[in-house]
């Protein structure tokens, strides 16, 4: 067994590393593409040795959020003695590297700091456990950083370990409280999907006006109230906004007169604050995204929330979320990526904990060029459709019919279709939407009579517009 002492990367080496960290910046203050490649890439600012290079870094990092990486921005933004930012700044300027030194360069900044990482864990170890067991300790450790194995992160089961698994898995699935989502409170729906998933994500799609906030909201405001642990992130609505149609959905009260709280009586003032102290003893969040968030910072945050114990979370929508370097994607590759990272977001949350996320998604107009029966939105409508589809475990398509129809069969109804759900197919069924407060609830009795019939109404116009169509009307 060799000893830690045994691995180069203990080794004290003499090396470049001023010299690499100036390319690495310079390339960066050069280009925020640079920048983005190797923030993606994972290099940070405690890679960087030298200060002034570190504090240069953190500077890059906030002038991205702001106007953007410059001289001027990252100048203004560094934590640092104004003459010696300006000074190294200059430095960098007149480096003579060649293109080639650019990954070079990223390697050598990745190696040294990961050697300080391991020698300030050998110095630990060997100090607080003793040199022998530290020695072996700091072995394992330095095995399993410097491993090259590719197959690392893949589970392997043997015959004996596949079917304990399988059992266990069995077993658990039989207790009570076991649970592989988040329900959403509308029981149709839940009856139908099983919840929204962990691990997965949902998509909840329709056309502006016809719902989807509404949708969200009532979902969490169900979550709320059996004892889950919901946040809203809000990329379009304020924080206020979403307060107050929270609210209403809690009162019963119209938003508009809680716009307006002149016309509100004493009685719907007392069902305010009586409300207001029971929503107060439950744990949620809301989150004001209306400033802008891109997707590195989308991942940060529910990250923040999962290690918090909440586990679902409703984002309205998701077309509003821009790319790492903060731009709004306008090609299908751009649309590609952020949906990828999204998807990986999803599943390294789950990693840590339980987190259901389900976002709102706007539908393209194509779909109001079909017939009224065929309007609910699907896959077809869903803008750069293959990378938002793929990966979404359920798609629930809504249409509020009323929109384009004044039968009163349709009035404060929503049309739901699910789409797309990898555990159970259905028919498109109907939920009843409050014209005043938003909230969306199953159906009464009446209502599903109601409903049974306009089934029936729905057959009849297919085949009025199958017989047109032979037609040639």
């Amino acid at each position: 067994m060799p000893k830690p002492s045994d691995i180069t990367v203990f080794k004290d080496e003499k090396t470049d590393t001023y010299f690499y960290e100036q390319i690495l910046l310079k390339n960066c203050l050069m280009s925020e593409e640079v920048f983005y490649n190797f923030k993606d890439s994972g290099l940070n600012g405690s890679d960087f040795y030298i200060n002034i290079h570190k504090k240069l870094w953190e500077a890059m990092e906030k002038a991205t959020l702001k106007e953007g990486i410059s001289e001027l921005t990252v100048a203004e933004y560094c934590d640092a003695d104004e003459d010696v930012v300006k000074s190294t700044i200059e430095d960098l300027k007149g480096i003579n590297d060649k293109k080639a030194d650019l990954l070079l360069s990223f390697k050598k900044v990745k190696e040294e700091s990961l050697k300080r990482t391991l020698k300030g864990m050998a110095r630990f170890t060997l100090d607080n456990i003793g040199e022998k067991e530290g020695s072996q300790v700091l072995q394992q450790v330095a095995n399993k950083i410097l491993s090259v194995d590719a197959c690392s992160d893949i589970v392997q089961m043997d015959s004996n370990k596949f079917i304990n698994s399988f059992m266990k898995h069995l077993d658990d699935r039989k207790k009570d409280n076991f649970t592989v989502g988040v329900n959403s409170g509308i029981q149709t729906l839940d009856k139908i999907t099983g919840g929204f998933r962990y691990g997965v994500y949902s998509l909840v799609v329709g056309r502006p006006g016809h719902g989807k906030t509404s949708f969200l909201l009532s979902c969490f405001y169900n979550n709320i109230m059996n004892g889950e642990k919901p946040v809203f992130l809000s990329l379009e609505m304020t924080e206020e906004q979403v307060g107050i149609k929270l609210m209403s959905i809690a009162t019963g009260i119209p938003t508009a007169k809680l716009e307006n709280p002149k016309m509100l009586s004493q009685e719907e003032e007392d069902i305010i604050k009586e409300t207001a102290e029971k929503l107060r003893k439950h744990k949620y969040s809301i989150v004001d995204f209306t400033s802008g968030v891109n997707v590195l910072e989308f991942g940060i945050i529910l990250n923040k929330y999962v290690n918090l114990g909440y586990n679902v979370a409703y984002v309205d929508y998701i077309q509003l979320i821009k790319m790492a370097n903060n731009r709004d994607p306008q090609t299908a590759g751009e649309f590609r990526s952020v949906y990828k990272n999204i998807r990986e977001i999803c599943k390294r949350v789950n990693a840590k904990g339980n987190m259901a996320v389900i976002f709102a998604a706007q539908a393209g107009r194509e779909g109001e060029k079909r017939p009224l029966d065929d309007r609910i939105p699907d896959m077809r409508d869903l803008e750069w459709s293959a990378s938002l589809e793929q990966d979404a475990a359920l798609i629930v398509g809504l249409m509020n019919r009323s929109k384009y129809d004044d039968d009163e069969v349709y009035k404060n109804k929503l049309m739901i279709k699910i789409a797309k759900n990898r555990f159970r197919k259905e028919k498109p069924f109907m939920l009843s939407l409050d014209g005043h407060t938003q909230y969306i609830r199953d159906l009464n009795g009446e209502e599903v009579e109601n409903f049974q019939q306009t089934i029936k109404r729905w057959q009849r116009e297919v085949m009025e517009d199958e017989e047109k169509r032979k037609a040639g009307i």
